[in-house]
């Protein structure tokens, strides 16, 4: 049996439309554990939100009908239960068990404002399951300028002399204006081979080598860290340089460990490799044209 997770912010539960809406969804995506933010249901409700194919196992409310995070599995699945856990804010809630091996699965709904404490305790618990695949749902809540956030839709673009104002051909335009973009001239590893020898670059010497091949430090990470520019948009997690930079004490050890697995194998991870690219309106320029004039 495959599992399948899903992690959705729904924005309120209190409606019984809404929640058997939801639950029919979830059913024809064929979820198998589902991580709910803002659920917005208080403690009496939560039982609520469950039915004939998916129970409710675990939940974290707020004494007001906002935040709330829950947990709901499929109820043929054969997951067994170790433990369950939550805060008492309607932002964290976790259950440990088996599923052909150990699993953790989080539901978290972060705060708006950046709140060192929060994270603290997350990772704090996040670091408690050393010995069980982890899986975090969650909407951290990561924007640095909400006026920029509400004006991305992009609604129109041209390509070439065409007008394009449906969502999957402006999607396609610039997919394709991005893949000519960073696509190299030379075609064979060959050729770039070549290329470089054309160039007589400077060789270092073997006492520089062996410093370049030695593994990271956590000093060497610091300073990389220290050097990134702040107030900046975050990668496809959805965390900035500055929560890095408040709990670096407690996830430095882990992101050391994750950047030597990559220098050891050669590559970093898919995520790790992933960039996330945002349009901008440039003042003056054409809102339709993708490309300078």
């Amino acid at each position: 049996m495959a599992l399948k997770v899903v992690s959705w912010n729904v924005n309120g539960l209190n409606g019984a439309i809404k929640r058997t809406k939801c639950l029919d969804y979830l059913r024809t995506k064929q979820a198998s554990v589902v991580l709910i933010q803002e659920s917005h249901l208080k403690a009496c409700d939560v039982h609520r939100f469950q039915n004939r194919h998916y129970k409710l196992v675990y939940f974290s409310s707020s004494t007001k009908k906002t935040k709330g995070v829950l947990i709901l599995v499929v109820r043929r699945l054969p997951f067994s239960i170790h433990c369950s856990k939550s805060d008492a804010e309607g932002r964290i809630t976790c259950i440990l068990g088996t599923w052909y091996n150990r699993c953790a699965f989080v539901s978290v709904y972060a705060p708006n404002e950046h709140d060192s404490e929060f994270y603290q305790q997350l990772v704090r618990m996040i670091l408690s399951f050393s010995n069980y695949y982890l899986v975090i749902g969650s909407d951290f809540n990561a924007v640095h300028n909400p006026l920029l956030m509400e004006s991305r839709a992009i609604h129109a673009i041209k390509n070439e002399d065409t007008l394009c104002n449906q969502s999957e051909d402006i999607n396609l335009t610039f997919k394709t204006y991005y893949e000519q973009l960073y696509t190299s001239n030379f075609s064979s590893y060959q050729q770039h081979i070549s290329f470089l020898q054309q160039l007589h670059l400077p060789k270092i010497d073997k006492h520089h080598q062996e410093m370049l091949n030695c593994p990271l430090s956590l000093e060497e990470l610091k300073l990389a860290l220290d050097s990134v520019p702040k107030k900046k948009s975050p990668g496809i997690d959805g965390i900035p340089p500055e929560l890095i930079s408040a709990i670096w004490d407690i996830v430095s050890p882990l992101i050391l460990n994750s950047f030597n697995f990559a220098v050891e194998n050669g590559a970093l991870h898919r995520d790790q490799n992933t960039a996330l690219i945002t349009p901008l309106l440039k003042k003056g320029k054409d809102p339709l044209q993708i490309r300078k004039s």
